[in-house]
């Protein structure tokens, strides 16, 4: 199943946020996806700019002045944000909630992000056609030859996806068992 989009950010949601030309270029035009595998959800609500992490979360005094940086657009499945740090060129983030939301890197661009999202994407609809029992998945994990194409796709839009921050966690569960 292809990703669904939302529709693209306006202008006013993101001139708080330092972003990159081409980020912001990409925000405005096409947009994040509604939700994406494995279990992140995007908002968009039109409208309304980006929330920074304390603001949306109810964060505690001692915490709120290292995350006022943090500015959310998305979550996993276990309510983790994933953010723009907008002291740091608007790299994505995760947060763990869980860990006094400590921060872990995905990406060091939207563009980045979204074509990692899309490689998982096309790997999942991939093994859905060829096995048709999606839940298969998550036992075994893909196939050798898929798994092999999705590192190269990965290393292919930044190697450093292959061995830092979130994305070895995520490709984990993907593996040949």
């Amino acid at each position: 199943m292809p990703l669904t989009f939302s529709p693209p950010f306006q202008i006013h949601q993101l001139n708080h946020l330092p972003l990159p030309d081409e980020d912001r270029q990409f925000l405005l035009t096409i947009g994040l996806p509604e939700d994406a595998i494995p279990c992140l959800t995007f908002q968009n609500a039109p409208g309304l700019p980006l929330r920074r992490v304390p603001e949306r979360w109810g964060i505690s005094e001692s915490l709120k002045p290292s995350l006022m940086r943090y500015y959310e657009f998305g979550h996993d499945g276990g309510g983790n944000p994933i953010c723009f740090d907008a002291n740091d060129n608007c790299k994505i983030v995760w947060l763990d909630h869980e860990e006094s939301f400590r921060s872990v890197w995905v990406n060091d661009h939207i563009t980045e992000f979204a074509a990692c999202l899309a490689a998982l994407q096309d790997a999942f609809d991939g093994f859905e056609a060829a096995v048709g029992d999606t839940d298969a998945l998550w036992d075994e994990g893909f196939e050798p030859e898929r798994y092999e194409q999705l590192t190269a796709a990965f290393a292919r839009i930044d190697e450093k996806t292959l061995t830092q921050g979130f994305w070895p966690y995520i490709l984990d569960d993907f593996r040949p068992r």
